[in-house]
């Protein structure tokens, strides 16, 4: 996750070019994933996901020129606690909550009363809710399907952004 030349200094690059994150008010939160892969005991687990967090958050500033919070989540969940609708981490925080508290605060620290709308009603608890796919356009490989103009053209675009050059 350091470099250069690390996947996540090339996404980051991307992002940049792409001119998604706003400055001034960055709606951007970090996700580390897989996180008791760094510790399964509570010390251990809090001391290495410190030194974690601080890397994304150099890297992120470094990148974007934005202080961005980071949260940790666990993907395989089998072996964690159960607490409700939520699993606890190794150092007691609850998951997904810690996630949907921190993209909380962000939003509400930017002003952002739209996007905290929007982020609370994806999260309200509806049963009656009626979900229906709206546009969708299916993922190609480039390097095995044939692009149109227009996705050559994007793909040369985020090659370039990695590398640095836009």
């Amino acid at each position: 996750i350091q470099g250069e030349n690390s996947n996540l200094a090339k996404s980051l690059k991307c992002l940049k070019a792409l001119k998604l994150v706003d400055s001034r008010y960055p709606n951007v939160v970090a996700v580390l994933t897989f996180g008791t892969a760094l510790g399964e005991k509570a010390n251990r687990f809090t001391k290495n996901i410190a030194l974690k967090k601080e890397i994304v958050k150099e890297t992120l500033f470094k990148f974007l020129n934005v202080q961005t919070p980071v949260v940790v989540l666990e993907n395989d969940v089998e072996d964690l606690e159960v607490d409700g609708d939520f699993t606890i981490l190794p150092d007691g925080v609850r998951q997904p909550q810690n996630l949907y508290n921190v993209c909380q605060d962000v939003l509400k620290n930017n002003g952002d009363l739209y996007g905290h709308l929007i982020f609370n009603e994806a999260f309200r608890p509806n049963n009656n809710r009626n979900m229906s796919i709206g546009f969708k356009v299916d993922a190609k490989d480039a390097n095995k399907n044939k692009l149109s103009k227009e996705e050559n053209e994007f793909h040369e675009f985020l090659l370039q952004a990695m590398a640095g050059r836009r």
